[in-house]
This record gives structure tokens, C-alpha cells and sequence, in this order.
């Protein structure tokens, strides 16, 4: 990938723009954190809407 690329996902994702998700993450995705499992683009776009309405998350890279 791209620096641009992935600069441009985590700019977005950073503005909380979950349109990011349905052009960087895969339709069949499936991402477990502990206990927590979220499935596709959806369940991206459900948890993280759910998630920012209570606490701010931002992605800072030091080293790509």
C-alpha cells in the first residue's frame, strides 16, 4: 500500500468519516478485539458510530 492510501484512511477515519471503511475495508472482514468480534464494513460502521458518540479514538502513526 501506498503512503497517500493509507494516509488518506486514517485522515478519514480520524474525522470519524465511516464512508472509510467501505473503500479500505474488506466486505468479508472479520476483526476480533478480546471478545469483541465485528464482521464486514457494517459491523465496522455500527460499532465505531456506537463507540465515538462516548469516546474519542484517533489513529497516529509514527512509522509507516
Amino acid at each position: 500500500m501506498k503512503k497517500e492510501i493509507f494516509d488518506d484512511y486514517i485522515s478519514r477515519f480520524n474525522a470519524r468519516d465511516t464512508t472509510a471503511f467501505e473503500k479500505y475495508i474488506d466486505p468479508d472482514a472479520k476483526v476480533t478485539n478480546g471478545t469483541l468480534v465485528i464482521n464486514g464494513i457494517e459491523g465496522m460502521k455500527e460499532h465505531y458510530a456506537k463507540i465515538w458518540k462516548s469516546f474519542s479514538e484517533e489513529l497516529h502513526v509514527e512509522r509507516f
